[in-house]
């Protein structure tokens, strides 16, 4: 039985077929495509719940609508993000397995953020440590990127890498600060870590056009 299962294997596959190239093109769509749906999901389950709360101009908590506000834009440029990453998977021809690695790796650190972020459990989160958590999700996902694929890419989407992680680190550092300075939470305090975030939709939006325009010779961000 052993052996039989070992034959096939390493068994010579067709010099034609490229069969496995197909399968794991379609599963690494398939993966970034549920990633995107999820956050869809996420997104809108969410919205149904807190859009019955608005009261503008009146009666607005300041403190809680800043809260909103960071925590659906950092859902929102997720949800941006594997959107142009899964178009991008569409126009590849052929899926490598550091590409299909760094989705799979990405998916699992965006749904960590979401996660932390209370998305996922319809309860949010909006503690200071939670938007550390996001931010650190989108500088694993800068890091990996210039880990894997910064030798093959032009300076362009490397800058965008590089600026990511800093605004990232930025992001980490300040909101641990907050947390640990173990005070009231303030409202100029989560617009700073709001206008930090905001940095993040900055870089996103050149990446945006050079993923649709070159998708097929700067894989990953």
């Amino acid at each position: 039985m052993v052996s039989l299962i070992w034959k096939i294997l390493v068994r010579d596959k067709p010099e034609s077929s490229n069969n496995r190239d197909k399968a794991r093109l379609a599963f690494q769509s398939m993966w970034v495509a549920g990633t995107l749906g999820a956050f869809f999901v996420a997104l809108l389950s969410n919205l149904s719940k807190h859009i019955p709360e608005t009261a503008w101009p009146k009666d607005v908590d300041a403190l809680y609508t800043m809260q909103l506000i960071l925590s659906y834009g950092y859902l929102l440029w997720f949800l941006t993000y594997f959107f142009i990453s899964n178009f991008s998977n569409e126009i590849l021809q052929k899926a490598r397995k550091k590409d299909l690695l760094f989705d799979i790796i990405q998916s699992l650190v965006a749904f960590f953020a979401a996660y932390k972020l209370g998305f996922l459990s319809l309860n949010l989160n909006f503690s200071y440590i939670s938007y550390a958590y996001a931010s650190a999700s989108v500088f694993v996902i800068c890091f990996l990127s210039f880990l894997l694929f910064g030798c093959e890419s032009k300076r362009g989407i490397n800058l965008i890498r590089v600026y990511g992680l800093i605004i990232s680190l930025i992001s980490i550092f300040s909101a641990n600060y907050f947390a640990e300075k173990q005070s009231v939470e303030q409202v100029g305090e989560y617009f700073m870590l709001a206008v930090i975030h905001f940095l993040m939709w900055i870089i996103l939006w050149p990446f945006m056009w050079i993923r649709i325009d070159e998708a097929a010779e700067n894989p990953g961000l």
